[in-house]
């Protein structure tokens, strides 16, 4: 699979909104959340806590539309219109951008970012750098 393949169908899973679609993508030992703290509290560490994770935010009304995709390496970011239902604290819709690490067509890690700069240093940082 090309990374433009990796992202048109992770582009397709956000629409679909569909946290099992990624359960084939994903490492076994997938991280997500900020590499430079891998064990913040909410930090995911494997494959079923990023399932878990992304269900929650499903069941919980949070729906993301894909706004822009990048590319870079080994690495895609999506850019994501973040919409939060009425009840959360700061339920205004913002721009976040998803960024996924690819290690032989599967996901390793996970992060983000609200600016989108950041976005494409963080992808040429982390596309080779072990966690």
């Amino acid at each position: 699979m090309t990374l433009s393949d990796s992202a048109a169908h992770l582009k397709a899973i956000y629409e679909a909104r569909d946290a099992e679609a990624f359960a084939h993508i994903l490492c076994d030992d997938v991280f997500w959340g900020d590499p430079e703290y891998p064990q913040e509290p909410d930090a995911c560490h494997s494959a079923e806590e990023v399932l878990t994770h992304y269900q929650g935010m499903i069941e919980q009304g949070v729906s993301a539309t894909v706004t822009e995709i990048l590319t870079e390496l080994n690495m895609v970011a999506l850019g994501l219109l973040i919409s939060w239902p009425p009840e959360f604290e700061n339920n205004a819709p913002r721009t976040h951008y998803q960024i996924f690490r690819f290690r032989d067509d599967r996901i390793d890690l996970i992060c983000g970012t609200e600016d989108r700069e950041k976005a494409v240093d963080m992808m040429r940082v982390w596309s080779q750098r072990k966690l």
